[in-house]
């Protein structure tokens, strides 16, 4: 603290805290704060010097000074209180304890008003040291005041003139500064600023600020406070009403200083290190030396840049070096600026001095600060900052002020202002911008005029399908956009406009009729997506399946067939396999599964292999011959081996009903009586056969009708006597009368045989007939009984004129006789066909035969003959024709009626069978069907069956004759057709695909349409107006033009040259063997070759025969439509005729656009007559001759340019010599000629 001398004027009442300024090193640099900004110092470059040095035996320099006066630095020193002066590079002490004299002996100015000496130049200080002092002095130097002597603490001394301040007791270390007549001190131990006012007559002392603490706060007087940290040399500075002052880290304002009362205390920076420091001020700018850095501060704006050091401790020693202050470590104390704005600054024992460095674009001022002002068109951009360039107006967008008024712009902008932007470096406006498509809208932002067509950053992309041409999937990601909506497909698979549609086999996809056979969608490069994938399948959708098995699989059709169309299967062999799938087996032409396969009889397990349900009652391979008690109709045994017909199971038609009978027609009938019946050949024979009996033992008669008794036949009428029935063999029946039972012989008289002795009385009689008795020995007409004559030899004389006739006769005297029991002239007798001529023996009729003409003879046949009227169907009643039953016709009843007609008609059976029988035709099962034979089979199949016949596909109009539908053929109208041609013909679908169905073809690999007529060429359909270079020529295959007559090229996309408008000529008809004097000229006289051919580059190859044999060839090229070309002819060792040819072909495409067309003339060669010898210089002759040396001019272009003639071509003749080169003598001469010379 300080205390106030009694002849102080003023009193301090108040203690006040102020910061202290102190000397100690700095062992570190803390980092700014972010209240103020800090620039580069490059913009403001020093370089270091140094001034002056001091004996190193000196303390170090602390504060320094400036006279404005005499313009010298003054400088304190250390401990030894001592006052130096800065004269040029020399320093000199100017007092104190070393001279003999302390600062504080300087005699006091006589004048204590204030005022102060009108030469004062030195300054303010006060005393030096670290113990307290009793006064401040404000000194000056004495070139024009007065030195003086005086004393204090008991020293003596002399020294410059020192004036008094204050009486005030300072602390250690004060610092002093004078302003307005003002005083301002700083003192470390009482933290005090005081303010001395020099007024009349007393200097009045004002405490601003005091009381020690160790914080820092800004603000009000009474509430701010400043941290002290101990003895520390410390600085104090006055501008503008303020007074700048340090404390550890921070730089502080107290201000106003006119008006202390309301003062306050802000920190403007804590960018510093701890104490000391030291202020100086010029202008505005604050320069603190302080933590091994020099800095300055713009106070106007508190922007604080660093001049000089690197803020890192030199160490012992000092940087002497004139280098970059920036870059010199430094350990700077007191500093000034003087008036012109030089700095000096104390490091050490050293004066150090920074001299400005201006930069290109600066100036070094004179005598001011700051050290550098910018040129002309140049201002400072900040405190402390480079010297930049100024633009007006201001360079915009980014654009850097290079020079005065001179903008540099940066990114896309240009433009004196850079507000005209730029895109790919043409500026907006400019022609070319944007690619000529859009306007530059911005830095590198192209506004195109089509966006639909163009895009990227300059307009450059084409775009297609909007899409643009650099962006991954234009084009479908197959091909590249070459020009808006043009997409050029890389990927061969894929075409459409924008390559969108990939190519399956040759076709696009978006030919929906065409791509995938017209079944499918194309969805990948040749991957069909079939659309139905249960019917069709295959690479192409080109096959169809057949229950979900492709066409040619194996297992497709059951392999038994073809899939001709989805879930069509026609199978291979139709007789045996049907069904949808071929699955079905037939039999007999009738499917598995159809009612009434096998005759309805059966299963069909296999083709034409029937398993009978009821093998007792069915059977054959169909199950169609029914069984007649186990046997097959069609076997011989059936019926009782052939004797009926088996028409269904176990019933058997018998074929002769009154031949035959019984189930089986087992049962033979003889004469209407089976023969299972007992009374059948009268019960006592066997009906073996129709109407034959085979009679027992004793029996005998068609009909076994007759036996014998005694030997004579039954039927005779002497048979048992005549006087019974022989009705069994040896076994008569007897009249009512007659005896015994065997023979019936003996009349019986009254219960007695006749031969019995007591017949007649005893015999007194002869019984000649039933109870009559006559009396022995009569006579019959004049004849004894005995008497062979009697009874005309035919009976017995039984009595007088009683005759007993034989059996067969009658008539009183036995003389008429009968046949079968009726009198021969009886109407019937002879069953009335005959003439009875003697007993039992008729004469018949004609036509009639049998014993008693009861038999009628038919058509050579008896009646009782089984085989009568064809077997009975009919009646032989008479002779000559039968009586046909029912159902027959014919004089034999041979011819059946079938259905009202004969069966003998050509019509019967519908002429195509034959009537058996009754309503029965007999057909040939393997031509027709029908009870009548009306259908005719085709292939197997009734024509009644119209679902299976024909394929199901046609009528069968006549045997094996399918009358197809329309869209079949074939013989069995199982062959579909396409556009009326069989799918089995060549040509069938336009011979490029397979005919699956009607008018349905399954067109090969890249065909279509509905006959396969349509293909593509290059990806182009056949039908499409644009194929074939625009119909130059017809699409007929894949990728096979067929060109009109004139043009050629794969897509006929070059025009033909016809020979009438190649023009090729000599211009001589003769020319000599080994030379060339010739030319060949070519024309071409074609409007079609200078439109097609015009920038395109047309290949002529010509040839040259001689005496008709090829012998050279070379190769010429006409560019941009130039249609003449002249060549030399080549050289030939033959004499004969020369012939041209020539032969035009486009080079890029290789393609030859013209016929082999010969030369309108022709070139005569003959041998030129030998040139004789020339001798050598020594007379000899070492020459062989005159050599024409073969001299060879190849074809050459002479004429490539319209308008270039040749006259004549040079011809040298080579003359060879023993020990030179070949001599050469020019022959001839060519005007104009630009010779090529080949190999």
């Amino acid at each position: 603290m300080v205390k106030s001398s009694s002849s102080q004027a003023g009193s301090i009442n108040a203690t006040l805290m102020i910061p202290h300024l102190h000397h100690v090193a700095l062992l570190s640099v803390l980092l700014l704060t972010l209240l103020f900004h800090t620039t580069s110092i490059s913009a403001w470059s020093y370089q270091q010097q140094v001034v002056a040095s001091y004996s190193s035996g000196n303390p170090a320099f602390g504060s320094i000074t400036f006279g404005p006066k005499t313009q010298q630095i003054y400088i304190a020193g250390g401990s030894k209180r001592k006052i130096y002066k800065l004269s040029g590079t020399t320093i000199s002490e100017l007092f104190g304890a070393a001279l003999g004299f302390d600062i504080d002996l300087v005699t006091e100015a006589s004048t204590t008003n204030g005022s102060a000496p009108s030469d004062f130049d030195l300054g303010y200080f006060a005393p030096l040291g670290n113990t307290a002092s009793p006064i401040s002095y404000y000194l000056w130097d004495g070139t024009s005041g007065s030195s003086g002597t005086g004393s204090n603490y008991g020293n003596t001394g002399t020294g410059l003139c020192a004036l008094k301040i204050s009486d005030i007791q300072l602390g250690s270390d004060p610092a002093l500064i004078e302003y307005d007549r003002t005083y301002f001190i700083t003192e470390n131990s009482g933290s005090v600023v005081f303010g001395v006012t020099r007024k009349t007559p007393t200097n009045s002392v004002t405490l601003f600020s005091g009381t020690s603490t160790t914080t820092s706060v800004d603000g009000a007087i009474g509430v701010a406070s400043v941290n002290v940290p101990g003895t520390a040399v410390q600085d104090v500075q006055y501008y503008n009403d303020k007074l700048y002052f340090m404390e550890p880290y921070k730089l502080r304002v107290f201000s106003p200083v006119s008006n202390p009362g309301s003062a306050t205390i802000t920190t403007l920076s804590s960018s510093f290190g701890v104490l000391p420091a030291f202020l100086s001020n010029l202008n505005n700018y604050l320069f603190i030396s302080n933590a091994y850095t020099v800095k300055v501060i713009d106070t106007t704006n508190n922007v604080l840049a660093t001049i000089a050091g690197t803020g890192v401790s030199p160490g012992t020693g000092v940087d002497t070096s004139t280098s970059s202050a920036t870059s010199v470590n430094i350990n700077p104390k007191g500093i000034v600026v003087t008036e012109n704005g030089t700095i000096y600054f104390a490091e050490g024992y050293y004066i150090k001095k920074l001299n400005p460095v201006c930069d290109t674009n600066e100036d070094l001022a004179i005598n001011s600060f700051p050290p550098c002002n910018c040129k002309a068109g140049y201002s400072r951009s900040a405190f402390n900052g480079t010297c930049t360039p100024t633009c007006s107006p201001a360079c915009q967008n980014g654009g850097s002020c290079t020079g005065p008024n001179t903008c540099t712009c940066v990114g896309s902008w240009t433009g004196a202002q850079c507000t005209i932007p730029k895109c790919n470096g043409t500026a907006q406006g400019q022609a070319g911008v944007c690619n000529n498509r859009g306007s530059c809208d911005g830095p590198e932002i192209c506004r195109c005029s089509d966006s639909n067509s163009w895009g990227g950053q300059y307009c450059q992309l084409p775009k297609c399908n909007g899409t643009l041409q650099n962006v991954t999937g234009v084009c479908n990601g197959q091909g590249s956009c070459d020009a808006p909506n043009v997409c050029r497909c890389t990927n061969p698979s894929y075409g459409g406009p924008f390559c969108e549609f990939p190519i399956c086999y040759g076709i696009l996809a978006n030919f929906a009729s065409q791509v995938c056979s017209g079944r499918g969608n194309c969805s990948s490069p040749n991957n069909c997506t079939c659309t139905n994938p249960s019917e069709w399948g295959g690479t192409e959708c080109q096959f169809p399946k057949c229950n979900n098995i492709l066409q040619g699989q194996a297992g497709v059709c059951n392999n038994r067939g073809t899939c001709d169309a989805p879930n069509v299967c026609r199978c291979s062999d139709s007789n045996s396999w049907g069904g949808q799938y071929c699955q079905l087996p037939k039999c007999n032409g009738t499917l598995q599964n159809v009612t009434g396969v096998c005759n309805g009889q059966g299963s069909c397990n296999a083709p034409n292999v029937c398993a009978c349900t009821d093998t007792s009652r069915w059977g054959g391979q169909f199950c169609d011959i029914p069984k007649c008690y186990g046997t097959l109709a069609n076997l011989t045994s059936v019926c009782n081996f052939g004797n009926g017909t088996c028409i269904n199971p176990n019933t058997c038609q018998c074929k002769i009903p009154t031949s035959y009978t019984g189930t089986q027609c087992q049962y033979p009938i003889c004469y209407g009586i089976p023969s299972n019946n007992a009374s059948s050949c009268s019960g006592r024979g066997s009906c073996i056969l129709p109407n034959t009996c085979k009679c027992h033992a004793g029996y005998y008669g068609t009909k076994c009708e007759s036996t014998t008794c005694a030997g004579i036949a039954s039927d005779n009428s002497t048979v048992c006597n005549g006087n019974g029935n022989c009705v069994a063999f040896n076994n008569c029946q007897c009249n009512s009368g007659y005896g015994p039972p065997s023979t019936c012989e003996m009349p019986m008289c009254f219960g007695y045989l006749a031969n019995d002795s007591r017949v007649c009385n005893n015999s007194r009689g002869v019984c000649i007939a039933p109870n009559d008795c006559r009396p022995k020995d009569p006579i019959c007409y004049g004849k004894t009984k005995n008497d062979t004559t009697a009874c005309s030899g035919n009976g017995t004389c039984i009595d007088w004129d009683v005759c007993q006739c034989k059996t067969g006769y009658y008539g009183q005297q036995c003389e008429l006789w009968q046949c079968n029991g009726k009198a021969y002239n009886a109407s019937d007798v002879c069953s009335g066909h005959g003439k009875c001529i003697s007993m039992n023996q008729c004469s018949c009729s004609s036509g009639w035969y049998n014993p008693y003409c009861d038999v009628a003879m038919c058509n050579g046949i008896l009646a009782n003959a089984p085989e009568v009227c064809n077997y009975k169907n009919g009646t032989c009643s008479s002779p000559g024709p039968c009586s046909c039953n029912s159902g027959y016709a014919g004089v034999d009843c041979s011819v059946p009626i079938c259905f009202d007609q004969l069966g003998n008609s050509s019509s019967v059976c519908s002429s195509r069978g034959s009537c058996i029988l009754k309503d029965t035709c007999l057909c040939d099962t393997n031509k027709y069907a029908g009870n009548q034979c009306q259908y005719v089979k085709c292939f197997g199949i009734s024509s009644a069956n119209s679902s299976q016949v024909c394929s199901g596909n046609g009528t069968c109009v006549d045997v094996d004759t399918c009358q197809c539908k329309a869209g079949y053929g074939g013989s069995k109208c199982d062959i579909v057709k396409c556009s009326n041609i069989l799918a089995t013909n060549s040509t069938v679908c336009s011979g490029r695909g397979v005919c699956y169905g009607v008018d349905k073809c399954q067109c090969d690999s890249q065909y279509f349409g509905s006959n396969c007529e349509s293909t593509t060429c290059y990806g182009i359909p056949s039908n499409n107006a644009s194929v074939c270079n625009f119909q130059n020529g017809t699409c007929n295959a894949f990728d096979q033009c067929s060109c009109n007559a004139d043009f050629v090229g794969p897509q006929c996309q070059l025009a033909f040259i016809p020979s009438s408008g190649i023009l090729l000529s000599f211009n001589g008809s003769k020319d000599y063997a080994n030379e060339t004097s010739t030319l060949l000229s070519l024309s071409i006289n074609s409007l079609s070759f200078t439109r097609w051919y015009s920038g395109r580059v047309v290949r002529a190859s010509f040839e040259y025969e001689l005496n008709n044999r090829v012998v050279a060839s070379v190769d010429r090229d006409l560019s941009s439509g130039n249609s003449k070309l002249d060549l030399v002819v080549p050289a030939f060792n033959d004499v004969g005729t020369v012939k041209a040819f020539v032969t035009l072909r486009d080079l890029s495409s290789s393609v030859t656009i013209s016929n082999r067309v010969a030369s309108s003339s022709s070139l005569t060669i003959e041998a030129r007559a030998t040139i004789p010898p020339r001798g050598n210089s020594n007379g000899g002759n070492d020459n062989a001759g005159a050599i024409a040396a073969g001299v060879v001019v190849p074809l050459v272009a002479i004429g490539a340019v319209a308008g270039v003639t040749a006259t004549i071509v040079s011809v040298v003749v080579f003359m060879k010599k023993k020990a030179a080169a070949a001599t050469a003598r020019e022959i001839a001469t060519a005007k104009a000629v630009d010779v090529e010379l080949g190999n």
